[in-house]
């Protein structure tokens, strides 16, 4: 299963499903992973508990310290991503909150503290692009946690506010194939990022309208896209 990720108009390069089973037992940030690796030493829980009482406090260069001391390690990998992404929020890097709740979704789909964040990045988002990215994260990571529907309204999102968006039409038709029950819509999607690509590679608008001579009795014509380049 591949998902695109640039925010851009363009083709993107793809990204790896590697699912992972759940182990997080709730949400908050005092949430210790169950055991799928090596049982957590008594240091290494007392470290972890340190990390938290740093961040209750206030004192985010101590958490932070504590969780990339913790980060090597596969049992609290996923969850220091996502403490760190949550400092990262706290000290105003939306941009890295985002990039680091990103990689805590690779290691572990399913953590749902970690989806609780985007919520709070999305909140504070002022620029457009930021918005984008936060849509398109957030909508790869409930695809690889098999969560097809809620990602098809992350992708939708994104071409609801920027039409021209490459990536979000493959992603967002690869969400509603999942599903077993939109291929028309799913349809749509694709044709709609073809014809994207037909804008930017003539060979690729030759070939879409030597398909659209054969489909056109098929399907119904995709809604236009908006004028631009």
């Amino acid at each position: 299963d591949r998902r695109m990720s640039t925010p851009s108009g363009t083709p993107a390069t793809t990204i790896q499903d590697n699912t992972a089973t759940p182990f997080f037992a709730g949400i908050g940030s005092a949430t210790l992973p169950e055991q799928k690796f090596l049982p957590l030493t008594p240091a290494l829980q007392r470290s972890w508990q340190e990390a938290e009482r740093c961040l209750q406090d206030g004192d985010l260069v101590g958490a932070r310290h504590l969780y990339q001391s913790l980060i090597d390690l596969p049992q609290l990998s996923g969850a220091c991503f996502r403490e760190l992404a949550r400092i990262a929020h706290r000290q105003g890097d939306l941009s890295r909150a985002r990039i680091l709740l990103h990689a805590a979704l690779r290691l572990e789909s399913r953590d749902w503290a970690a989806y609780a964040l985007f919520s709070d990045l999305l909140a504070e988002a002022q620029q457009r692009e930021q918005r984008l990215a936060l849509w398109m994260t957030w909508g790869i990571a409930l695809a690889q946690a098999k969560e097809h529907a809620t990602a098809v309204e992350r992708f939708a999102a994104i071409v609801q506010e920027e039409p021209r968006q490459y990536a979000a039409w493959i992603n967002q038709g690869q969400e509603r194939a999942a599903l077993q029950k939109d291929y028309p819509e799913s349809h749509r999607c694709f044709w709609q990022a073809a014809r994207l690509a037909a804008r930017a590679y003539p060979e690729v608008a030759t070939l879409l309208q030597d398909i659209e001579v054969h489909l056109e009795k098929v399907l119904d014509p995709p809604p236009a896209l908006p004028a631009g380049p």
